[in-house]
């Protein structure tokens, strides 16, 4: 994040106060914009690159494809519903939800991870 901020900081600088206060820039040199847009450009290919990560782990995928891991909880989805279940293979192959119900789902996704539990202050 702190590349972003240098990156935008020397954006806003060289956008809005260019000349007048370049000396209070971090990319205060001669050729000021070159360091600027390589930042920017890596950044913005980090930034594609993590997109990239977010979009295929929010894919459906076909039981067809692969099976999920051993007693895991995923998200199931067929025609009729998408719930939480798990697949075992102990001692058959099948798919059950928490409520114990067995299912034949066509498709499943990884759940997401669980919100970061935040510090609350002290009343």
């Amino acid at each position: 994040m702190e590349q972003f901020e240098k990156v935008v900081k020397g954006l806003e600088c060289w956008r809005y106060l260019y000349p007048k206060h370049c000396d209070a820039c971090k990319y205060y040199t001669t050729d000021c914009t070159a360091g600027i847009a390589a930042d920017a450009l890596a950044l913005i290919r980090q930034q594609q690159e993590r997109i990239a990560e977010l979009e295929a782990a929010q894919q459906w995928i076909s039981v067809k494809d692969r099976l999920p891991e051993e007693d895991v909880d995923v998200i199931a989805y067929n025609c009729n519903y998408q719930q939480i279940a798990a697949y075992t293979t102990n001692p058959t192959k099948y798919w059950y939800t928490i409520s114990g119900s067995t299912i034949s789902p066509t498709h499943w996704m990884p759940l997401p991870e669980p919100p970061k539990e935040e510090e609350h202050a002290a009343d």
